[in-house]
């Protein structure tokens, strides 16, 4: 059987997110392909290696605190033929409350 198809593309890169201690921080990635499977990664600031996270739709979601100051996350995005792409690092940073 062949299968046709456009690989997997993404459109919109997720950006770096800030949130006060205790509120929700969200990111998202736009792609375009045929059955998308997302699948976030993340790595606390002290941390050297990325592990999957819980995160599996395009949206990346996680809860302020001293643990989330400094994550740096990223999605891998694979389509239905099991093409795959990265999407950029994007960080979890405080907010300036001087701003």
């Amino acid at each position: 059987t062949l299968k046709m198809g456009y690989p997997v593309k993404i459109t919109k890169q997720p950006t770096n997110v800030s949130a006060l201690d205790g509120m929700t921080v969200k990111t998202s990635v736009t792609a375009v392909g045929d059955g998308l499977k997302y699948q976030w990664y993340d790595c606390n600031a002290n941390d050297t290696e990325f592990q999957a996270s819980v995160n599996t739709t395009a949206t990346y979601s996680t809860t302020m605190g001293i643990s989330a100051n400094g994550r740096k996350i990223y999605c891998v995005i694979t389509d239905a033929l099991g093409n795959t792409i990265t999407s950029d690092t994007a960080p979890i940073i405080p907010p300036d409350i001087n701003a």
